[in-house]
C-alpha cells in the first residue's frame, strides 16, 4: 500500500517505449490499474483485507458493510467471553433444526454461514437480538481508485496516490496493466500475443502467491 501508482505507470510507459504517453497516456494506464485492483480483490479478497467490529442486526441475516466486496471470516464475539465463531454449512443447521432462524435473539453467537453466491450477506447462529450483539469480522474491501492524473493526462509525472492493495501485488498489477495496454492495439502485429502473455503472467502470479502463502502458513 506504499507502492506509488506513478511508479507502475512509469514502468509501463518505459516498457511500451512511450515515455511521453502519446499512444498510451497515463490516464489510460491509471484506468487499467484501478480495474486491475478490483479484479485482483475479486480473486484474492485478502489483498485488501479489513478487520473491523460489526454490530449485528436483528435476526440471522446480516448485511456486510458497503465497503466490502466479500467476507473472509467471522472471527469472534467482541462481548461476553469473546468466544470464537465457527463457520458451518447452512445445510447442517437446517438439518438439525429447520426453524433455527426463528429462535429467540441473543447477543453471543456460536456459528456463521456464508455463501459466495450471495457475497453481500452472511448468517449467524443463533439469530441476533435487535441490540447488543457485536462481533469481529474480516472482509475484502473495495480498493480506493487512484485519481485521474492532472495536466494533459499523458505523463506519468502527473500521477498521484498509491495502490490500495498490499505491496506484494505490485508486479501482478504491472502485468495486468501491460496486458490491457497491448489489448488496446491488438491490430498491430504481435500485440495480441503480448497481451495474452502478460495476462497469463498476472494469473500465474496470483496462483503462485496463493500456493506460497498456504505452504508457509502457521500450523496448529
Amino acid at each position: 500500500m506504499t507502492t506509488a501508482a506513478q511508479y507502475l505507470v512509469k514502468e509501463c510507459q518505459t516498457t511500451l517505449q512511450d515515455p511521453a504517453g502519446v499512444r498510451w497516456p497515463a490516464s489510460d494506464l491509471v484506468i487499467y490499474l484501478n480495474d486491475g485492483q478490483r479484479d485482483l480483490i475479486l480473486v484474492r479478497p485478502d489483498a485488501n483485507a479489513v478487520t473491523a467490529s460489526f454490530a449485528t442486526a436483528a435476526g440471522s441475516r446480516q448485511a456486510l458493510p458497503a465497503a466490502s466486496m466479500s467476507l473472509i471470516a467471522v472471527i469472534r464475539n467482541t462481548g461476553g467471553n469473546k468466544r470464537a465463531i465457527r463457520k458451518v454449512d447452512t445445510e447442517d443447521l437446517d438439518t438439525l433444526n429447520r426453524d433455527w432462524r426463528s429462535m429467540s435473539g441473543v447477543t453471543e453467537f456460536a456459528h456463521f454461514c456464508y455463501d459466495s453466491r450471495d457475497p453481500n450477506f452472511f448468517e449467524i447462529y443463533p439469530p441476533s437480538a435487535s441490540t447488543g450483539g457485536s462481533i469481529e469480522i474480516k472482509y475484502g474491501a473495495y480498493p480506493t481508485d487512484v485519481p485521474a492524473p492532472g495536466g494533459d493526462g499523458k505523463s506519468f509525472s502527473n500521477v498521484t496516490g498509491n495502490i490500495s492493495v498490499n505491496d506484494q501485488w505490485a508486479t501482478a498489477l504491472y502485468n495486468y496493466m501491460m496486458a490491457r495496454a497491448y489489448s488496446k492495439d491488438i491490430e498491430s502485429g504481435g500485440n495480441l500475443a503480448l497481451a495474452s502473455s502478460y495476462m497469463t503472467t498476472f494469473t500465474q502470479l496470483i496462483s503462485a502467491q496463493l500456493q506460497s502463502s498456504q505452504t508457509v502458513a502457521p500450523r496448529n
